[in-house]
């Protein structure tokens, strides 16, 4: 079950976000959101990320891998995942730069708290 208890404080277009959510992905669209809104012009984010039930970094690290696995988009072979402390470390080689990014999405959604992509972008460009 979702946990999300955002408090918004405005003063002269400056938002200021705070409170829980239970996912990375959750704070960051709030942050988003308020950016989108017409007369914001900057917006501090101080959500914490609580994870509603405690996952292990080894389960983080097969959901993670689940999820590339599941992606059209991710060759997810190329792709190596590591977890630490809720930190998944992401190495390898993907063809794009669209594929880079994808990857980071998923292991966000998959329930890392946060990820460092280190991806090689490999590609060949045809002459």
């Amino acid at each position: 079950m979702a946990s999300f208890n955002v408090n918004v404080a405005v003063d002269n277009g400056e938002v200021m976000l705070t409170g829980n959510v239970d996912n990375l992905k959750a704070k960051k669209a709030a942050a988003q959101d308020a950016s989108n809104t017409v007369g914001v012009w900057n917006v501090e984010n101080q959500i914490n990320v609580q994870p509603v039930d405690e996952v292990t970094q080894s389960q983080i690290t097969t959901n993670v891998n689940n999820a590339l696995e599941r992606d059209p988009y991710v060759e997810a072979n190329q792709v190596d995942v590591a977890v630490n402390n809720g930190v998944a470390t992401l190495t390898g080689n993907v063809d794009t730069w669209y594929e880079r990014n994808q990857a980071t999405e998923e292991a966000y959604e998959a329930g890392a708290m946060s990820v460092v992509n280190q991806l090689d972008v490999d590609y060949d460009i045809q002459s």
